[in-house]
């Protein structure tokens, strides 16, 4: 028996009413069945190996795959033919038709095989298709499909405040994915060192100390949204090691600036901002190293600090997982505070000292709020 639905994208498709009650149950079904296959796919989305768990698959395993198949068939126009060799075989399988069940297994690991490989160069157009999407995501898992290029939603959770930001701002998946390749992992961000809230900025003041932060831009995959998330790490002239503050927000692409929305951890605190230069590029795969801007923060004494920043990607830092990871984010977190501008030399390429002094040499960090010389206030 079939039935006629309607979907999301506002195609009708015929559906098996075995797969209206299995696709009804799916929240249910995905807590307590194991996927069965696990890909490893290249750089550039290529399946290089499979490998199927030792568990027999399941008749719900055998229903999805055959509604995959027919969908590839039918909404793709990806021929059986290209799956298996053998046409008669494939289909019989795809519409349950006289298979033994002793080859079942051998079938399935072999049509799961090929049909992964079939569906990558078609695998963008599951992105605007819930229908597909669901196969795909049942049968080969989400981190299959992000490794080829598809981000997965999962719309059964209320909208997370990264999505709501990304959808006012109007923010492109591909702008963010931009964001993600260039920009992932640990940098060490350099400010002129402020004088604090009690000494009002003079323009003429030499550069003697620098202040070393660290800032970690998280991938996507490790929070809901589309959006990159961030954690940057700061301690003033005076603090403790244990007195760190955490600001914590998203990463915006902005055309032709990158721009940094946040606030300090767990205080009801005036929100940070910091923009970095940004030139959007759809076929630059290379990660940035250097980046240029200016931040309004939070200094120790939690006033407003504006300045010029350059910070420094920490090479590696976007390849490294788990407890490499956090033994490098520990090491670098040791490391952040305030210090004598030749230092720097030891934190960033040789070649860089000279033009980074002068870069945040141009302006001297602006603390609190100071009238300029001259100012009337009865004049405002």
């Amino acid at each position: 028996m079939t039935a006629l639905i309607a979907v999301a994208s506002g195609q009708k498709k015929n559906v098996n009413i075995l797969e209206v009650q299995f696709f009804a149950r799916a929240k249910t079904v995905r807590a307590i069945i194991v996927t069965k296959l696990q890909f490893w796919v290249g750089a550039m989305g290529e399946l290089v190996q499979f490998r199927a768990k030792s568990q027999v698959p399941t008749a719900v395993d055998h229903l999805a795959l055959r509604s995959l198949l027919r969908y590839m068939s039918l909404i793709l126009k990806i021929p059986y033919k290209s799956i298996s060799d053998n046409d008669s075989q494939i289909k019989n399988y795809a519409n349950n038709k006289s298979i033994k069940d002793r080859k079942l297994q051998l079938l399935f690991k072999e049509y799961s095989q090929a049909a992964a490989e079939a569906l990558v160069p078609h695998i963008q157009k599951l992105q605007s298709d819930e229908y597909g999407l669901f196969l795909a995501k049942y049968m080969f898992g989400e981190e299959w499909l992000g490794q080829n290029g598809v981000h997965v939603v999962d719309r059964s959770r209320p909208p997370a405040l990264n999505d709501a930001l990304m959808h006012w701002l109007e923010v492109e998946d591909t702008e963010a994915v931009q964001v993600e390749q260039r920009y992932r992992g640990l940098w060490r961000v350099m400010r002129a060192s402020s004088a604090g809230r009690r000494q009002p900025p003079t323009p003429e003041a030499e550069l003697k100390d620098i202040n070393y932060s660290l800032l970690n831009i998280r991938p996507r995959d490790l929070s809901p949204g589309g959006l990159c998330e961030f954690r940057w790490y700061y301690r003033g002239r005076f603090s403790e090691r244990d007195e760190t503050r955490v600001f914590s927000g998203f990463a915006v692409p902005n055309i032709d600036r990158l721009e940094f929305f946040g606030r300090l951890q767990n205080r009801h605190r005036p929100l940070i901002l910091m923009s970095w230069r940004f030139t959007p590029n759809a076929e630059s795969i290379e990660h940035t190293e250097v980046a240029n801007g200016i931040s309004l923060s939070l200094n120790s004494d939690t006033a407003p600090v504006a300045a010029h920043i350059r910070a420094f990607f920490i090479p590696t830092s976007d390849q490294r997982e788990g407890e490499a990871f956090d033994q490098l984010l520990d090491t670098e977190r040791k490391r952040i505070g305030v210090h004598p501008k030749e230092a720097l030399k030891n934190e960033i390429p040789p070649e860089d000292y000279e033009r980074t002094i002068a870069y945040l040499s141009q302006h001297e960090p602006m603390v609190g709020f100071h009238p300029s010389q001259g100012h009337n206030p009865m004049h405002d």
